[in-house]
């Protein structure tokens, strides 16, 4: 079991897990990953990995976070199957890669996904435009936020 604590800063902090944010609120975002609970920011729980998906510390030069919050009248069990098993492996080729799901330990009906980004540029694609969105469900999710993130520290270029 994997767990992720989400901490925003207003200046660059000394650390391996930090991205700068690149689209979305805030300036930077340390993206911390362990087998334990945080203590504090925001935490999550690993419930779905991409079968190429890998540590958050090995992530590509670009990372995209999506937090959504569902409708508590949402068929819980049809949704994770859509996500799971159609919605990340048809983003995959447009560019968001090796997807992972979180659960919100906080907010139970909260969840965030992150992507491993092929460049910079792939929310702006043709190919993405054509396979975004929740399909059925999306009377029932709330986008609360959409994030880019740029790795920095040494491999910042």
């Amino acid at each position: 079991m994997s767990y992720l604590q989400v901490t925003t800063h207003d200046t660059a902090t000394d650390s391996r897990a930090l991205y700068e944010v690149l689209m979305g609120a805030g300036s930077w975002m340390t993206l911390r990953e362990s087998e334990e609970r945080a203590e504090s920011g925001s935490r999550y729980e690993e419930i779905f990995s991409a079968d190429d998906a890998r540590p958050l510390a090995e992530s590509a030069q670009y990372v995209f976070t999506i937090e959504i919050e569902l409708d508590p009248d949402i068929d819980l069990a049809a949704f994770h199957h859509w996500y799971n098993t159609k919605h990340v492996p048809i983003v995959a080729p447009a560019g968001l890669l090796r997807g992972r799901r979180w659960h919100d330990l906080d907010h139970v009906w909260r969840f965030l996904a992150t992507y491993d980004m092929a460049d910079r540029d792939v929310l702006d694609s043709d190919a993405l435009a054509r396979v975004r969105g929740f399909d059925e469900f999306t009377p029932q999710v709330t986008i609360r936020q959409r994030t880019v993130l740029g790795k920095a520290g040494p491999s910042w270029s």
